[in-house]
């Protein structure tokens, strides 16, 4: 996943860990960490181009800061943050790490006044379906089926997906 931001724009650990991690994959600077407490293979989250503030082993405490963005080359047409999630080989959703408020739909009461149409007049908010719960994984594989890796050890996070 790819987030807009500015060069030396501060990247924070998601949680507490390990930096398991840092050194250059396909000419960018990477930084991999591990999460505690995320199961069997834990979690590894993954930032590029970064600038390391810190070497591999540092543990890490949620929000601390652990680089920051690079100025250097990228493949966003604007400067950007990659982040990536992975457990074991298995490319997942790092917006999963990020808490979502919840929404709610309330229902529309005798002294609520109608809402304004899109002409202007007055209108009703109406639900015509039920809202339902998705999960979204990503998953990048290479030719053939595998999933894919840079090969370097502790380093296939770091690829796009």
């Amino acid at each position: 996943m790819d987030l807009a931001a500015p060069p030396k724009t501060p990247v924070r650990a998601p949680g507490p860990g390990r930096i398991f991690f840092t050194g250059r994959i396909a000419d960018r600077s990477v930084l991999s960490l591990v999460l505690d407490g995320t199961g069997e293979p834990p979690l590894r989250v993954t930032y590029e181009p970064v600038d390391t503030l810190l070497p591999t082993g540092t543990r890490v405490t949620a929000g601390a800061p652990v680089a920051t963005l690079s100025a250097a080359p990228r493949h966003c047409p604007e400067s950007c943050l990659h982040w990536g999630l992975r457990r074991g080989t298995e490319y997942l959703n790092p917006l999963t790490l990020v808490q979502r408020p919840r929404i709610r739909l309330l229902p529309l009461t005798r002294g609520d006044p109608p809402a304004p149409s899109r002409s202007g007049g007055a209108g009703r908010a109406e639900v015509s379906a039920p809202i339902r719960r998705t999960t979204v994984r990503t998953t990048r594989t290479a030719p053939g089926g595998e999933p894919a890796s840079t090969g370097a050890p502790g380093s296939g996070d770091a690829s796009r997906h």
